[in-house]
């Protein structure tokens, strides 16, 4: 099996960690995995030096927007080229160009995921196209409840969307961290610590979080990550003075060393449709502190393994922050049910997961593929007909009968070798055998309705023989569609 993963750019973020993961756990089963993105990566923001993949393996597919015209040449020629078994899309723009680039390239099983929640972030227009391209796509995978019940609202057919939760390799955390973060950093051993691990964006809350910060009495705030708001966050942690306590540190590649060299996890975000760093914290045995965004409460118990708190509630998360650093034996309870982090949420369950997807048959967008390309065959066929009907009509003044008749022969061969081999996908040669004889007394079957039709139709309603035609054949290409999928099944 070949899988094809599309992403729009390889900059350090939680999609981008999913797919790291994604492509090592598929290697490890054998199979063959590659990754496009449509933008490099910035030198400073990027997972690229963690990848473990071969340089044929990765490819950037330069798109400046979704319309640049060379950038579709290039994907549909690597797509023709690679001929993925799977195609797996993350985000919008991937989802959308990679969708359509994999449909026309005639990709077997194409999966486009949904990382978030929403609403009041994409536009009507956006909401609409995803409505229309999950009908060229076999699968729309939600990484969470709240995902899905967002999906649903905003027009996708419930039996389209699937929920698999995104996963991590369980075994890379919770072990010995390959540097010392704290003497890098220069904190003292017993000073406790709040991590903060993400894009600096507004949907992370990290206002609220240096607001609350401001009332916990202890302790230190490391916030690792960049983003358009880090220049209004340093501002606010030095009007709030914060900046003794509060180390900004930028986008890191060592992140998972931070885990064990923290105290504990704070995540205040206004919208998140997972949350993959927190179950990363738990598995690194440290406690989290969670706004109640949907997905968190499947992720954290609350005063079990972590805290959770309202969003935009300032006050609030400095109490549960202040709870966590003064309370000690509060502290230790919740860090001693840190790593009891359910298996569900590991990379092994999310592959398995996404393999019986893959292997699941009958999807609706399979048959909705199918029709359209077998309605691209019967206008194609259609074509041929009309244009030999007039053809041989106007300019060899055959009797409009014969005329029907020979060119409706001749389009039955070309409707044939496209729906069996194109349509239908059929390649196999050794059934033509039975195939063809069947297909031929369709033919002939459709041969006399067709002539005895557009007769009577001309004849005794006085239409034009052109107009006969076409009513005629809308009509047979419905009745032929369900006996070519009795003809070409596999």
């Amino acid at each position: 099996m070949k899988v094809v993963i599309i992403v729009e750019q390889f900059i350090v973020g939680g999609i981008q960690k999913l797919i790291l993961d994604e492509a090592e756990e598929f290697r490890r089963r054998n199979i063959d995995v590659r990754v496009v993105t449509f933008r490099k990566e910035y030198a400073d923001n990027t997972f690229y030096s963690e990848k473990t993949f071969s340089e044929n393996q990765f490819v950037c597919i330069s798109f400046k927007h979704s319309r640049d015209v060379s950038g579709w040449k290039n994907l549909l020629s690597y797509l023709r080229r690679e001929k993925p078994d799977v195609v797996m899309t993350h985000a919008w723009m991937a989802n959308n160009v990679g969708r359509i680039a994999s449909y026309v390239s005639g990709v077997p099983k194409i999966i486009a995921f949904e990382h978030s929640v929403y609403d009041g972030v994409k536009s009507s227009k956006q909401f609409f196209f995803d409505r229309i391209f999950q009908y060229l796509s076999d699968a729309v995978v939600a990484i969470s409840e709240p995902v899905k019940q967002s999906l649903l609202v905003h027009g996708i057919k419930p039996e389209k969307i699937s929920v698999i939760y995104n996963g991590i390799c369980l075994d890379k955390y919770g072990k010995a961290p390959s540097k010392d973060i704290r003497s890098e950093l220069r904190i003292p051993k017993d000073e406790f610590i709040f991590l903060f691990a993400g894009r600096l964006v507004g949907a992370k809350a990290v206002d609220i979080l240096l607001s609350a910060f401001s009332k916990v009495r202890k302790g230190m705030l490391l916030i690792v990550g960049d983003g358009t708001e880090r220049n209004n966050l340093e501002e606010l942690s030095q009007k709030l003075s914060l900046s003794g306590r509060v180390l900004f540190l930028g986008t890191r590649n060592d992140v998972k060393d931070f885990f064990p060299a923290s105290d504990c996890l704070v995540l205040p975000s206004r919208r998140e449709g997972f949350g993959l760093v927190l179950v990363e914290a738990l598995v690194s045995g440290i406690p989290v502190i969670s706004s109640d965004f949907g997905a968190s409460n499947e992720i954290v118990k609350n005063g079990e393994n972590g805290i959770i708190v309202k969003m935009e509630d300032a006050e609030g998360l400095a109490s549960a922050m202040n709870k966590a650093a003064d309370d000690k034996i509060f502290y230790e309870n919740l860090r001693a049910h840190a790593k009891e982090v359910p298996d569900k949420f590991s990379i092994s369950t999310h592959i398995e997961n996404l393999l019986a997807l893959i292997k699941k048959e009958g999807s609706v967008a399979g048959s909705f593929c199918r029709f359209v390309k077998f309605f691209i065959s019967g206008v194609s066929a259609a074509v041929v007909d009309f244009s030999l009907l007039f053809i041989f009509t106007e300019f060899f003044h055959v009797w409009y009968l014969w005329s029907v008749n020979l060119a409706f022969g001749i389009s039955f061969f070309v409707s044939f070798t496209l729906q069996k081999f194109w349509t239908f996908e059929d390649n196999e040669k050794s059934k033509i055998k039975w195939q063809f004889p069947a297909h031929l007394g369709l033919g002939i079957a459709n041969l006399c309705i067709n002539g005895f039709s557009v007769f009577f139709l001309v004849e005794t309603f006085g239409a034009w023989y052109m107009l006969a035609q076409f009513i005629v054949t809308a009509l047979l290409a419905v009745e032929s569609f369900f006996v070519y999928r009795v003809i070409f099944k596999k």
